[in-house]
This record gives C-alpha cells, sequence and structure tokens, in this order.
C-alpha cells in the first residue's frame, strides 16, 4: 500500500488506529449522551466501523437509522438479495476532517418473525 507520499508505513498506521480509537471513545459518549442504541463497532484496518445487531429486523433498522442521522453520514442505496436479505449502508469517507472513515451498517429480512423490515 502507498499514497502520493510514498509506502504507508507502520508508524502512518499505528497514527490512523490511535485516531480510530479516540473517534471510537467519542462516539461511545455520544451514544451516552443522546441515549443512541448499542452498535457493535469494529476499529478496522481502513475504517471505523459499526455494525446493528439488535434481535428483530425493525430495531436494527431504528438503531442504523439513529446513528447515521446522528453521525451525518452518506447513505448508500440498500441491497437486497434474492434470500430478503436487505443490507444498508452509510459511510463518510473523512468523517468532519477527522481523516477517520467511518461505517455504518445493518441487515434487515423481508420475513423477519416480528412483522417488520
Amino acid at each position: 500500500m502507498s499514497s502520493l507520499l510514498g509506502p504507508v508505513t507502520d508508524a502512518d498506521q499505528r497514527r490512523s488506529q490511535r485516531r480510530r480509537h479516540v473517534l471510537l471513545g467519542e462516539f461511545l459518549d455520544l451514544m451516552d449522551e443522546r441515549e443512541l442504541p448499542l452498535l457493535s463497532w469494529k476499529v478496522g484496518d481502513h475504517a471505523l466501523v459499526g455494525e446493528a445487531h439488535q434481535f428483530s429486523s425493525a430495531d436494527r433498522r431504528r438503531a442504523y437509522r439513529e446513528w447515521v442521522t446522528a453521525l451525518g453520514l452518506e447513505e448508500w442505496a440498500p441491497s437486497t438479495s434474492d434470500t430478503g436479505r436487505t443490507h444498508l449502508h452509510a459511510v463518510a469517507e473523512n468523517w468532519r476532517g477527522r481523516s477517520v472513515p467511518v461505517v455504518v451498517v445493518a441487515d434487515v429480512w423481508d420475513n423477519d418473525e416480528d412483522g417488520e423490515s
């Protein structure tokens, strides 16, 4: 992997990971302040990723929507598979100029037992 300024170094990657960790702490504070639903967060190699894992599709969709709104993310078009699973995906390539890509996702099913999706 490289950039316009040359190869990405281990030090570059460590700084990026630290930025993602700091931002995750801020998101957890935001969750408490605004009483946002829980997401499962992953500090990945290329982004900070939150995933809704609530029991019902309706609750996953609601959690996804609340976080997308709170963070001001750009939604991609949902994709639905032939199994009835719809993947919801929203991103910010450089969240508020912080040099951290942020992604929030959720998978919902048309035939969820709660009657909603």
